[in-house]
């Protein structure tokens, strides 16, 4: 929906637009679109001598990328039903253009005349492309502008060139607006640059929305008809909490959203004296609070932000937007950093979690289905690499405080194999003569499918902690795609199916002894903290921004006050009751 009144450029007035508020705050700065598809590379000029070398190149790459998609059809062809059609279809569509590629014959003559390098003559032919095509009125050549997108940056990718990151060089307070983002692409945004941003799809429970709490940007996704009117260069206002746009505003409007942000940031600044004091209840009972951190730049934030620990590092992204993977030496130095950060405090560190809506270029996770390769099963499926990951996880785990978590565990036997193999790792290492800690790391499991949190009694027998993913737990509790924002309205991890699978959980750790923690996105808000204290969850783990909020909740509430809430919810059989019981009680 968008509104429009009198505005500051004389061409466009004032509009407001409203989608979905993802991550809290006020950002005010300038437009930047994202060009969703072209690769960034480093353009330079070339010596007339150079003119043929280059043109060779791309030549050559073509060639190499007609390899590539010989062999991911064969690879097509073995795969059972419409989904292997469906691909076989697309390699075959893609073959075609590089055989009559007006793509390949542009860059070749941009060479010729611009003197420019091949990585850039390709990229900048895919522009042209893409421009030309956008203006032509016919669906079918609109439906082909994500194929030369793709051809044309596997092609770039084979030339072996070193891609800038696509957003390495935005001015200060821009405001990022784009059709999606991928959580690789978030994960590599400056906050001290990019003040926020804006797309056209997405939900709240996606990883590019978790990530932009962790980095505490205001961001508002599923924003319709958002890049009609917005220009690079527009003077632009996101309020991350209720997800309102706010395109060339007034200066009337202006000065109210700058007072809006000064309140904003008063109000985080007063939560601050809570650092040095602890996740205490009313009636004594202590509940830790931990941080979620994606990339090792994050841990500076998280360690001044009262937190006790490191409750989830997520090491997928470690794996993203590079062109080769991470060797043992980089992982296990990352790793060390963050341990070294922290000191003796806790840092659980997740093993690698790709697929899904996490996909990395480096690993074949397959369809991106969120039933298919992800987590643990990558793992399991690639054990060089998940034995690489472990051994620069048990290296680093002389230095600190180490707690190792596998992912997207689904059965007893996926514990046993994965423990198998870091058993392996560990007597290799000792081998070695690699310094280990005397007491090796604990060993904990993800609770994200309804039958880990079923079998969670026998799951205990073999881990020292759960942690749960309440994210991916409601995905398959509820058979909703996180990611699919037609479905966000359905998408609550109040449904009494989730609270009865997180009471089941918290209760087979109880009687074991076993820790129960909640690293997903219900534990970062404090209007469910007391809920997850009650049904007897023991630790939560959040973006840095949340940890005062959700100190500040605990130390206002009574355990067992929390714990009659609880059984009173768990009575409840509906979402809506559930609901209802959440407002009465926040009305007292």
């Amino acid at each position: 929906m968008a509104e429009e009144t009198e505005g500051q450029k004389s061409n466009l007035r004032e509009i407001v637009y409203t989608g979905v508020g993802v991550s809290p705050g006020i950002a005010i700065g300038t437009a930047y679109v994202h060009n969703q598809g072209v690769i960034s590379v480093q353009k330079y000029r070339i010596e007339s001598d150079d003119v043929e070398k280059e043109q060779e190149r791309v030549v050559l790459a073509a060639e190499k990328t007609a390899r590539q998609l010989k062999i991911l059809r064969a690879k097509a062809e073995k795969m059972p039903g419409d989904s292997g059609e469906e691909l076989i279809y697309l390699l075959d569509a893609y073959s075609h253009m590089l055989r009559s590629s007006r793509l390949v014959r542009g860059a070749i003559k941009r060479i010729a005349i611009e003197k420019i390098n091949a990585e850039s003559a390709v990229q900048a032919e895919i522009s042209s492309l893409v421009e030309a095509f956008e203006m032509m009125d016919d669906a079918y050549l609109s439906a082909r502008l994500d194929d030369i997108k793709n051809v044309g940056s596997r092609i770039v990718r084979n030339l072996g060139a070193k891609t800038v990151e696509p957003f390495a060089n935005l001015p200060d307070n821009t405001i990022l607006f784009a059709n999606e983002l991928a959580p690789a692409d978030t994960a590599m945004l400056d906050p001290e640059k990019v003040r926020g941003f804006a797309t056209l799809a997405g939900s709240t429970l996606g990883h590019t929305a978790l990530l932009a709490r962790s980095l505490g940007l205001p961001a508002a996704v599923s924003v319709s008809n958002l890049l009609d009117v917005v220009d690079s260069g527009d003077k632009v206002i996101i309020d991350g909490t209720y997800g309102t746009v706010i395109i060339s505003p007034t200066p009337a409007t202006l000065k109210k959203y700058e007072n809006y942000r000064q309140d904003f940031l008063d109000w985080r600044e007063s939560l601050k004296g809570l650092r040095d004091l602890e996740a205490i209840t009313q009636d004594d009972v202590k509940i830790n609070l931990k941080g979620n951190i994606d990339l090792p730049s994050e841990i500076r934030v998280l360690s001044e932000s009262g937190a006790e620990g490191v409750g989830l590092m997520r090491t997928e992204y470690m794996f993203m937007n590079r062109s080769s993977l991470p060797r043992e030496e980089e992982q296990y130095k990352a790793i060390r950093e963050v341990i070294r950060v922290m000191g003796n405090k806790p840092v659980t560190i997740r093993t690698l979690d790709v697929g899904g809506d996490k996909p990395s270029d480096l690993i074949n996770s397959g369809s991106g289905s969120a039933l298919g390769m992800r987590g643990i099963r990558c793992s399991l499926k690639w054990q060089d690499l998940f034995e690489e990951q472990l051994s620069a996880i048990y290296r680093a785990s002389y230095y600190g405080n180490v707690k190792v978590l596998f992912p997207m565990i689904s059965s007893v036997s996926e514990v046993i194999e994965a423990i198998e193999v870091k058993d392996r790792v560990v007597e290799r290492l000792r081998s070695e003569g690699i310094k280990l800690p005397e007491k090796l790391p604990e060993i904990g499991i993800m609770i994200e499918v309804p039958s880990a949190a079923i079998c969670a009694d026998a799951m205990a027998k073999h881990v020292d902690f759960f942690s749960i993913g309440t994210n991916d737990l409601t995905q398959y509790t509820l058979a909703l795609d996180r990611s699919d924002s037609r479905l966000s309205h359905l998408f609550n991890p109040m449904h009494p199916a989730v609270i009865k699978l997180i009471h089941m959980t918290a209760e087979a750790g109880k009687r074991h002894n076993k820790p129960v923690s909640i690293c997903g996105e219900i534990a970062a808000n404090n209007y469910y903290t007391e809920l997850l204290v009650g049904l007897g969850v023991t630790e939560l783990s959040m973006p840095a921004i949340n940890v005062p909020t959700v100190k500040e909740r605990i130390r206002s509430i009574n355990y067992s006050h929390a714990v009659d809430f609880a059984d009173y919810i768990l009575s409840l059989d509906t979402l809506d009751d559930v609901l209802k019981a959440f407002e009465e009680k926040n009305r007292l």
